[in-house]
């Protein structure tokens, strides 16, 4: 407990951002609650108890994350029976996310000061050193890039995550589809954790096949099965901070436009330095 403590006092600003946006409830407060909603109809859509509903909102004010506003008498008491309305504060969320996005930056430009991959003479003799180097979900986004090879966007990446994700909960009779080595690299880093029961993944894929859809339509479906049963899943933003890391580390380059996403590919100086160890770092 004294090293939480501990943990939460040096880590403010990014503890209290995890804390708060990364919890389904809260996150679910702050989505619903873009247009004012009293505590019945929150209660109701989010599908918790009232004692969870007031400590989830309880934490949102402390933080300034929502407005709070009920009728009152001449006395400016609330009036019995008169429900509050709750408002989230966009400003204060965009503040928070803003701030946390600016932390992240910095420490990806931190890191690319210290490490130009390809320069590193210890990873060209040994490339299990990128297990250490990279967390397990730059080893993932860089097992997809080489595996391709052809010019990869964000999304390719992204979508591949949730559909990995997905057939792992979902579809278990057929995990022999999933490359394990990248299926690995999502749970060692964190997602794809939580229990769906047998008659859950049924209907869950009773649903899914339900109806013919197009591939966009298709993983935003995945990615709401796997919200509704609480499953973890990476998000789109932090692929995209990856890109921009392995970029600026000279790994990958930006090579062409396809509509409004750009398209990555390895960059040759990176691609020829580890060709021969391509194989090693697939199984990684």
């Amino acid at each position: 407990m004294k090293q939480h403590k501990e943990f939460e006092r040096k880590n403010k600003i990014s503890f209290n951002y995890h804390k708060i946006i990364g919890n389904i409830a809260r996150n679910g407060i702050l989505e619903l609650c873009k247009e004012p909603k009293n505590a019945t109809k929150l209660q109701k859509k989010l599908g918790i108890s009232t004692g969870s509903l007031y400590h989830h909102l309880k934490i949102l004010e402390k933080e300034g994350l929502i407005i709070k506003k009920y009728l009152t008498d001449g006395k400016g008491k609330k009036l019995r029976g008169r429900e509050t309305i709750i408002k989230t504060n966009q400003k204060k969320l965009r503040e928070l996310i803003n701030k946390e996005r600016k932390k992240e930056e910095k420490e990806l430009n931190d890191f690319s000061k210290e490490l130009k991959i390809y320069e590193q003479v210890e990873i060209k003799k040994d490339p299990k050193l990128f297990k250490i180097i990279f967390t397990p979900l730059e080893l993932f986004t860089l097992k997809i890039l080489i595996k391709k090879i052809h010019p990869l966007n964000i999304r390719d990446i992204y979508t591949q995550s949730v559909t990995f994700i997905f057939l792992f909960t979902f579809e278990k009779d057929n995990n022999y589809l999933i490359n394990t080595s990248l299926l690995n690299n999502l749970l060692n880093a964190g997602y794809g954790s939580g229990l769906v029961n047998l008659k859950e993944r049924k209907k869950a894929m009773k649903t899914f096949f339900s109806i013919d859809r197009s591939e966009t339509e298709m993983i935003e479906e995945q990615y709401s099965l796997l919200r509704e049963h609480k499953i973890k899943v990476p998000s789109y933003d932090k692929f995209q901070n990856i890109f921009k890391s392995f970029e600026r580390n000279g790994m990958i380059y930006k090579m062409a436009r396809q509509g409004k996403s750009i398209l990555y590919g390895l960059n040759p100086k990176f691609y020829n330095t580890f060709k021969d160890s391509f194989r090693d770092i697939l199984r990684l």
